[in-house]
This record gives C-alpha cells, structure tokens and sequence, in this order.
C-alpha cells in the first residue's frame, strides 16, 4: 500500500528577471518596476496582494527620491510587499532585501526533535534529505527541495524494507527546484491526490 503524508509543503515560484534601460525620472522608473510587477507576478490574487494599493503608498515615495539609492530603497520595500522569498531586485550599487518567508510566524520545527523524540533510529543523510523510520513507516525530510535522484533511491530501499506508509516532511523547507516534485511523487500515488499549494 502507498501512503504519503504531506506535512507541509511550499512551492514558491521566481519572479522573472528583468533588465530596462535606466531613465533618470524616478516617476517613470518606479512606473515601470511597478507595471512589470503587476504584469508578470503570478500570485497576486492567490495571495490577496491589493498591487494598486502598494502604489498608492510607495509611488509618492519615488516621486521624492533624490538618488538612485533612495529611488532603489523604495522599489526593494515595494516588492516586499509581495511577501515572497524568490522576488528581488539587483543594481550595480545594491541588491534588494530578500523577504524571510518566516517573519511574523513562530517556527515550531526542530529536526533534533523529530531525531530524538519519534525516528526508530538514527537519520542517515544524502546532501539535503535525512531519512530513517517512525515504526514501519518512512520518513524522509528535505532540507531543501532538490536531490530527487536520491530520494527515488531511498524511497525504494525502505519499500524493499516494508514500509507500510511514508511522510515526506517538508517542514522550514530552505526552498529550491519544486517543478520536479509532483512526476516523482506521483510514482508512489495509486490516485489523484493534491500534493500541495501555493502560499
């Protein structure tokens, strides 16, 4: 029997490059940053962003910028708005705070914990996924999403050992390469299920 547990899963998407030629009239520039944003941002609606109200409040901002320093600031505290991980902006002068997906939430994950309080033995690790056994089911926790090569591996190891059931813990989660994620799930899937969604 398949069984799979998500206990939590994020799947983030970049937001796609950019590069336009610099103009010196910080309205325009800010105009610009923010058509491009509304324009190619795919999760405006999933995730309630009100995009006309960040430029209500940040537009009067670039209008007063004195530098191209200034100008940058209020473009990178606009994008935060947006809340995602993957967005950020890039100059010759500076690079844009990163928005830390755990800000406003308390993390109550700890790996030493599930090690020593529920694994059957050990977690033995391949780069960034841990893996052992609860009982006979399989646990395996990415670190970051990426290595899907070795979980097919580890995977097949503890179905060759029995297992009866197995979670795939993506818990505080560093992000990387999702898009592979659900072809290789769906080869321990006998139906339709939902793996996941966008947060």
């Amino acid at each position: 029997m398949k069984i799979i547990y998500a206990l939590a899963a994020l799947f983030l998407l970049s937001l796609p490059s950019c590069e336009q030629e610099i103009v010196n009239n910080p309205n325009e520039v800010f105009d610009d940053f923010w058509t491009f944003v509304d324009e190619n941002y795919i999760f405006m609606e999933d995730k309630n962003i009100n995009w006309d109200s960040v430029y209500r409040v940040y537009q009067p901002l670039a209008a007063q910028s004195s530098s191209e320093q200034q100008l940058f600031d209020v473009c990178s505290n606009a994008l935060l708005e947006l809340k995602d991980g993957h967005s950020s902006l890039q100059s010759e002068f500076a690079n844009s705070p990163i928005y830390d997906y755990r800000e406003g939430y308390d993390i109550h994950f700890s790996f030493d914990v599930v090690e020593s309080s529920y694994l059957s033995s050990p977690s033995e690790r391949n780069g960034s996924l841990y893996y052992s056994k609860i009982g006979s089911v399989g646990y395996v926790y990415f670190e970051r999403m990426n290595r899907y090569g070795s979980f097919n591996n580890i995977v097949s190891q503890m179905i060759d050992e029995g297992i009866t059931g197995l979670i795939i813990d993506l818990r505080d989660n560093g992000g990387g390469d999702s898009n592979p994620a659900p072809k290789k799930l769906s080869e321990y899937l006998n139906e339709r299920t939902l793996l996941g969604s966008y947060i």
